[in-house]
């Protein structure tokens, strides 16, 4: 009876061993085929895209084929004819489209397929046309043109307080150039005219230099609203009295303008200008005969109507 009691648990012993290794064999078994489906269910899970796919030929003598969606590192090529099974959605801003390579989600360029869906080739050509009007866009625009005028102003002398300004109609005449910067808020316009008015026996010649800053912009339309302040100069001024008497000077003055401007065909614009402007005159000496003041001085200041057309380049 010893005996048998002993075989009995003895037995039992190495049953219990033999199921405590199996249950440990299949344990591992278990752990193993769990990491592999969950990697497959991770590589399935990330390239779903590429799997929602389409088959597709190589149009290039050699594709590239990328290792991120970047296209940052070159992994191997495909040759020309060969198919391979590309994702139906573009990255990078419809460069590329993801495919599968020995379980690995890889990149080939869209250019490289010469069977695309209409949505990459929608998406490349948006990407091509961005790209180049990038390339295109002009950062800034110069334009030159020709100039004329009319100038209604009222000529004073400084030592008369009480006297009237003498009206004059000057007729002015001359060239004009713009220059405006498309990446921040900068402008400036120059003008060189001649400016001329003859009233009974006076004559006055002023060729004028003006620089204007361009200080406020707005669009309407067709059409373009502009405003300009800037300093004048003449090195040179004639006054002409009759026979008795021609003087020369200087002047510097200021200029506020208001300008309209509207595109015409190809790079022309029409530009109409409404401003004010005021001069003042140095080193103009009478003749010393006792008929004139000592001191002459003058200020001229009126209106003006002009109006250009330049060429943009």
């Amino acid at each position: 009876m010893g005996n048998k009691g002993f075989c009995a648990n003895l037995l039992l012993f190495r049953v219990k061993i033999r199921y405590h290794k199996a249950m440990d064999i299949f344990c591992r078994i278990v752990k193993i085929s769990s990491a592999k489906y969950l990697c497959l269910f991770c590589l399935i899970f990330l390239s779903v895209e590429a799997l929602a796919a389409r088959w597709a030929v190589i149009g290039v003598s050699r594709a590239k084929i990328y290792s991120d969606v970047k296209m940052t590192k070159v992994i191997g090529y495909v040759g020309k004819g060969k198919k391979v099974r590309v994702g139906e959605k573009a990255k990078n801003n419809g460069l590329v489209l993801p495919m599968l390579l020995k379980n690995r989600v890889v990149y080939i360029e869209v250019s490289s397929l010469s069977e695309q869906t209409d949505k990459a080739k929608q998406s490349l050509k948006i990407v091509a046309k961005r790209y180049l009007d990038k390339i295109n866009q002009k950062k800034e625009i110069r334009r030159v043109g020709v100039y004329t005028g009319l100038f209604y102003g009222l000529l004073f002398r400084n030592d008369f307080s009480d006297e009237l300004g003498q009206n004059l109609i000057f007729t002015s005449f001359g060239l004009r150039g713009y220059y405006r910067s498309l990446e921040e808020f900068k402008g400036y316009r120059i003008t060189t005219e001649y400016m001329s008015a003859e009233k009974d026996e006076a004559q006055l010649s002023i060729p004028l230099l003006e620089f204007s800053f361009l200080l406020k912009e707005v669009s309407y339309d067709k059409y373009k609203f502009d405003l300009y302040f800037g300093p004048l100069m003449t090195p040179y001024v004639e006054y002409v009295q009759g026979e008795d008497f021609k003087i020369t000077g200087q002047a510097l003055g200021a200029i506020v303008s208001a300008e309209l401007k509207r595109k015409l065909k190809e790079n022309y614009t029409l530009h109409l200008d409404a401003s004010y402007q005021a001069l003042t005159f140095y080193n103009m000496e009478l003749p010393a005969n006792g008929l004139y003041p000592k001191e002459f001085e003058p200020i001229l200041n009126g209106f003006k109507l002009s109006a250009s057309i330049t060429y943009s380049y």
